[in-house]
């Protein structure tokens, strides 16, 4: 029926053409059964008719605005503004909802030019929402100087605010709150503006301002102010926000964060509350991990442990927080469960952080074979990583390696700092210099008395109470109680104890080590066990603790204990690391020279002005028992004649070998060889050399030995041998300076039996270390008295040698001088790195004959426990006697 009736009106209308009576009553018609599309034809025709009919205008925008057609309604409302200059609520709810904001805006001025400022907001937001601010500005500034209305101002000071007129906005602020203080709009402007100019610390006044003087003040108000206090560094005031927003109820990550940072140092226990608090209601990381350090800083170990299994942290562990854990496990006796973090961590993500935690925890834990093995396997690449320098440094002291933890104190030592100054003390400890280490540590202590902060820092506290124990043991005994809470019971202790070991105390270190095994050091009851001369407790330092020893304190528990063959292990080790250490190179120079097997290859080239010799030796030192060991050699000799007219025949080969025994004892050391030699002829000799220690510092010597090789002069040296008795002693005056004596009978023969003469020779020899460690600078004075008997009669084989006939052994004569040496244990000794050495001497003899001789070379380790040396010298002898003499030669000694 509905759509009958609109059907007949349209059809009237366009019929019936345009009579306005026939309009409004098909318009009333179409109401009547609220036929909205119809009654909108009826006016669109009837205003096309009648454009500016104020009836079919009004109907027409409540027509559209029934339809929800804004467009057309805000265009009619506009019509039948302008035709009627009438308005009213709806037209102007009209007008803002179509956004016709030029009709909008007069309607508003209009009012407000009439003092009707209840549209004031309503202008200001038709102004922001049409663009037209500067339109808004001129009419309302104009409106102000007319009506001095503060409300007028405020909206003046918005719009320029709005269009970042910052200067302009706060000029007109200020002059509302000079009349209107509780313009809260206007604070908030404010600080915005002094925000946006980057002015923070008027931001910060306004906003303080505002929280102090308004009661309800926003919630993004205060955490503006929260958000730069805390920029600012105000953390008080900051915290004081936050903690309104926390009583608020309007906690979250920002407020909790202030809190934790304000309370972290003032109230760590009050900070550890709020942390686990926060980590509860936001479930973020960053509150439990404070929490779990918290917990470690305060000792509460048990509570670290439980959060961790409870909330299953152990694979989610940062870097940060996983040492704190490790310890956590370690101080309750979890070693394996601490090292599992920290291994299963660096096995999924490496992180320098967790590996220098893990060293310091290794090197505290005394696991040495896996410090060792982390250190070997990160080397190369801890060298090019700062980070891990110090801890590096930390492990190598652990690990008594005084030669790869060099490497990295020289990374640090640009630092200058006190602690790493401390660290390195201990370094050169290891390698052997302790005059250095302790005048280093001295004056250490001399600046850190100096410090205040010494006295309050943890790890400072720690270095001072140990560099007073060691230098100030008076002083000491005064302060210890005083640093005590300041460096921890477990310093305090370690250093106490220290103390009574140092000082021989032994009843009372006895006493307090027994209720305080933690802090207890290997080296501690090392002392003790020699104090009591206890050899069980040596053996089971040796078998239990040995690692945890300083180097050279390990190898002499172990040699005390009867393992000479660990202890050679200990001293090859140490000197390894530590190269420069010459106490552990004596001991490891003892240990191997008397109880270790040996295998020597020399080849030497030497020409004269007669005679060109060329050698190969072959030695080899083989351990039958800890004492005794097997002896056997070879050698083949090279001559070639340099003056036919003097040498006319060599042998066409010289080739010796022996085979013998030599003993060590406790006083006494003994060696027997039995030779064969087949040069010019062939035959059997033997030699026999005993040492005894007859008493302090004084060492005797004898040597038989029958046909054995003949040096005296190139005749001898081709076709001669001896048989000789010598008798020596060697007197230490102390440990730079001994003497050494020899006086020697010898009959001289041909190699086929023929008497050739007699010799008695006398030597002397003294010597002074002027510096005992490499290079070892050495003086030597020598005297020699050799006095020759030469028989006139048939001598073998020499009378074939020599082109004419001649005397074959020297001139008796006597012979002084003065020698340098350097580096000389480079040549024939284990010293653990290459370097030179060199001999220099000049002297005088009896023949009018001056004697200067130079010679030189490199030598140390080829591959493990060898010795490779070169050299060259010459000999020169100018006077009544003129001859060159130059010696090249190569030693080779594997010790095994």
């Amino acid at each position: 029926m509905k759509k009958a009736i609109s059907a007949l009106l349209l059809s009237v209308s366009i019929s019936l053409g345009a009579p306005k009576e026939y309009y409004k009553t098909m318009l009333e018609a179409s109401l009547g059964i609220n036929d909205l599309k119809t009654a909108q034809r009826v006016l669109e025709d009837a205003l096309r008719e009648y454009p500016n009919d104020v009836y079919f205008l009004e109907w027409a925008y409540k027509v559209y605005l029934w339809s929800s057609d804004l467009e057309k309604a805000g265009l009619y409302a506009e019509r039948f503004y302008r035709a009627t200059k009438n308005y009213d609520e709806n037209i102007i709810k009209v007008l803002r909802v179509a956004g016709r904001y030029d009709t909008l805006l007069d309607i508003y001025e209009k009012e407000l030019s009439k003092g009707n400022f209840d549209f004031l907001q309503e202008y200001y937001k038709a102004i922001i929402d049409s663009f037209q601010i500067d339109r808004g500005l001129k009419f309302l500034e104009n409106l102000y100087k007319n009506i001095s209305n503060i409300e007028v101002l405020k909206i003046i000071a918005k719009l320029d605010y709005d269009t970042n007129k910052f200067e302009r906005a706060k000029d007109n602020i200020l002059r509302v709150l000079s009349k209107d203080n509780q313009w809260l709009d206007g604070y908030i402007f404010l600080y915005k503006i002094f925000y946006a100019q980057k002015n923070y610390e008027e931001a910060y006044r306004v906003l303080k301002t505002i929280n102090e003087t308004f009661k309800n003040v926003p919630e993004y108000v205060k955490r503006d102010l929260l958000s730069i206090a805390y920029g600012l560094g105000k953390l008080e005031d900051a915290y004081k926000v936050a903690k309104q927003l926390r009583d608020e109820g309007k906690a979250d990550k920002d407020v909790y964060t202030v809190m934790l940072e304000y309370l972290i140092d003032k109230n760590p226990i009050q900070a550890r509350d709020i942390a686990i608090e926060a980590y509860e209601k936001t479930k973020l990381d960053y509150f439990l991990d404070n929490y779990i350090l918290l917990s470690y800083r305060l000792e509460d170990y048990m509570s670290i442990v439980k959060i961790v299994e409870q909330e299953k942290l152990q694979e989610k562990l940062k870097p940060y927080t996983l040492d704190a854990v490790a310890q956590a496990y370690y101080r309750l006796g979890y070693k394996d469960k601490a090292l599992r973090l920290y291994e299963s961590y660096l096995s999924r993500t490496f992180d320098t952080n967790v590996l220098s935690s893990l060293l310091y925890f290794l090197a505290e834990a005394k696991d040495y074979e896996r410090l060792k093995n982390y250190t070997d396997k990160y080397y190369t690449y801890a060298l090019k990583t700062p980070e891990l320098y110090l801890s590096f440094l930390n492990a190598y002291i652990a690990l008594q390696d005084s030669k790869k933890g060099l490497a990295f104190y020289q990374q640090l030592k640009e630092k200058n700092d006190l602690f790493t100054k401390y660290l390195y003390s201990f370094l050169l400890d290891i390698a052997g210099e302790e005059e250095k280490a302790k005048a280093l540590r001295y004056q250490l202590l001399k600046e850190l008395e100096k410090k205040p902060e010494a006295y309050q820092d943890t790890q400072l506290a720690q270095v001072l109470l140990s560099l007073y124990s060691e230098f100030k043991p008076v002083d000491y005994l005064k302060i210890k109680d005083r640093l005590r809470k300041t460096v921890g019971e477990k310093a305090y202790w370690e250093t106490y104890l220290t103390y009574l070991a140092s000082n021989m105390h032994y009843e009372k270190y006895s006493l307090y080590a027994r209720s305080h095994r933690e802090a207890v050091r290997a080296w501690m009851e090392l002392s003790k066990a020699i104090e009591d001369y206890d050899k069980d407790k040596l053996a089971k330092l040796v078998e239990e603790k040995s690692q945890e020893l300083p180097v050279r304190d390990r190898v002499r528990a172990t040699q005390m204990a009867g393992n000479i063959g660990l202890a050679k292990e200990y001293a090859f080790e140490g000197l390894e690391k530590n190269p420069t250490d010459y106490l552990m190179y004596k001991q490891f120079r003892d240990l191997y020279m008397n109880f270790s097997g040996n295998l020597t290859f020399e080849t030497s080239y030497q020409s004269g002005k007669y005679l060109q010799t060329e050698s190969i030796n072959l030695d080899l030192k083989h351990p039958l028992t800890n004492r005794l060991y097997f002896l056997i050699s070879s050698s083949l000799n090279k001559y070639t004649s340099l003056r036919g007219d003097v040498i006319k025949k060599t042998p066409s080969k010289d080739l010796s070998a022996s085979v013998g025994l030599k003993y060590i004892g406790q006083r006494t050391n003994w060696e027997l060889l039995l030779t064969q030699r087949d040069a010019f002829t062939s035959y059997t000799g033997f030699s026999l050399k005993i040492e005894h220690y007859l008493k302090d510092r004084l060492t005797g010597m004898a040597l038989v030995e029958y046909r054995q090789p003949a040096q005296d002069s190139v005749y001898t040296i081709v076709g001669g041998r001896k048989n000789s008795i010598t008798l020596g002693v060697t007197y230490s005056l102390n440990t730079r300076t001994y003497i050494d004596t020899t006086y020697s009978y010898q009959k001289i023969e041909s190699q086929d039996g023929k008497s050739v003469g007699d010799a008695k020779k006398l030597n002397v020899e003294g010597f002074y270390k002027l510096r005992v460690s490499y290079p070892d600078f050495t003086f030597r004075a020598y005297y020699m008295n050799y006095q020759y008997s030469e028989k006139n009669k048939d001598k073998g084989v020499l009378d074939e040698v020599s082109a004419t006939p001649t005397r074959y052994l020297p001139t008796s004569f006597w012979e002084s001088g003065l020698g340098f040496l350097f580096g000389f244990d480079q040549k024939h000794l284990y010293t653990g790195r290459l370097r030179p050495f060199a001999d220099i001497s000049i002297g005088y003899n009896s023949q009018g004959t001056g004697v200067f001789s130079v010679g030189g070379g490199l030598g140390g380790p080829l591959f493990h426990q060898d010795n490779l040396s070169l050299d060259l010298s010459l000999s020169r002898r100018v006077g009544r006697f003129t001859e060159n003499i130059l010696n090249a030669n190569m030693i080779y000694k594997l010790w095994y």
